[in-house]
């Protein structure tokens, strides 16, 4: 098993406008990136990037951003944090 096995679906759209059912931020956005933030095997919340460039998010991107929320997930779950 490895550190992201607790992660559920990623995320990644190259053109909002093409994608059924998206609910828009900010009308200008026209790429967006959604990574979820799991504490204790439940989300706990969502890391949403819009981008106003089409297809503006990459591998790299999509890498270290899991990464992050991957490290946030780990030090909410050390500190015992609770969800209500």
């Amino acid at each position: 098993e490895d550190a992201y096995s607790n992660f559920l679906v990623l995320v990644g759209i190259e053109n909002v406008d093409e994608f059924p059912g998206h609910i828009a931020c900010d009308g200008g956005s026209k790429s967006e990136i959604v990574i979820p933030i799991i504490v204790n095997k439940k989300v706990w919340g969502v890391l949403d990037l819009d981008s106003y460039e089409l297809s503006a998010f990459n591998e790299i991107d999509k890498e270290y951003l899991e990464k992050l929320c991957l490290i946030l997930s780990n030090t909410l779950e050390l500190i015992n944090f609770k969800l209500t």
